[in-house]
């Protein structure tokens, strides 16, 4: 998988890029590392940045090492590290925020920011990259996509040939998509063996999933 991986626990780090799955599974492998690094248990809380203000945000970034001596806190694409000027004083509110919270002592907290892109314009987004370990998660190449389907298909018993392999890579969808068809596909087939048969008719296509998710928009508003 691409990306910087993490050599040592840092208080505070900035990761993105377009695939959700490939952020996750680092933001796994972050608080595997430091609870590695503890020998305990690390408290994992993740925050809707969007939903507090910039002072209740301060307030939940506080850490009292009563109940867990290590915490990890994760804030998954907030709207302020965005291309919209809309908010440009609540920006500005958010980064006095973290400026502050850089400059105390954050012993036994580790901070985790991600975004789906990098916006160099962006003040915050200046500052992550002075102060944080900056990690890109770059799209899977083909080869990764296709080693990565095969090992979730022999994690659960199953096989696949190389046609169906090929079909699911080709389809464009994100490894969310292909993680949830992959569960679907290994629990309604009773062979053993996945073909390009089972999956035709399973997989939808990136131009329905659009149509999908602007309908689902539509009917919110």
């Amino acid at each position: 998988m691409a990306g910087t991986e993490p050599a040592a626990a840092s208080e505070l780090y900035f990761i993105w890029g377009a695939e959700a799955f490939l952020i996750d599974h680092k933001i796994k492998e972050i608080h595997h590392l430091m609870q590695e690094e503890s020998g305990e248990e690390v408290e994992l809380l993740y925050l809707d940045a969007d939903e507090l203000s910039p002072q209740r945000l301060l307030e939940e970034l506080e850490f009292s090492p009563l109940f867990s001596l290590q915490r990890m806190v994760v804030i998954k694409r907030p709207s302020w590290l965005g291309k919209s000027k809309r908010k440009k004083g609540r920006n500005e509110e958010i980064l006095k925020v973290l400026q502050n919270y850089l400059q105390q002592q954050n012993s036994g907290q580790t901070l985790v920011i991600t975004a789906a892109e990098h916006n160099g314009s962006n003040a915050l987004v200046k500052m992550l990259d002075k102060k944080a370990t900056v990690m890109e998660c770059r799209p899977a190449t083909p080869q990764y996509l296709a080693n990565w389907i095969k090992d979730e298909f022999a994690a659960r018993g199953r096989k696949i040939n190389a046609a169906a392999v090929s079909l699911i890579v080709k389809s464009g969808q994100d490894m969310y998509y292909l993680y949830n068809l992959i569960e679907k596909l290994c629990l309604s087939s009773e062979d053993k063996s996945i073909s390009e048969k089972d999956i035709e008719g399973q997989l939808s296509s990136r131009d329905e999933i659009k149509v999908f998710k602007l309908t689902d928009a539509l009917l919110e508003k």
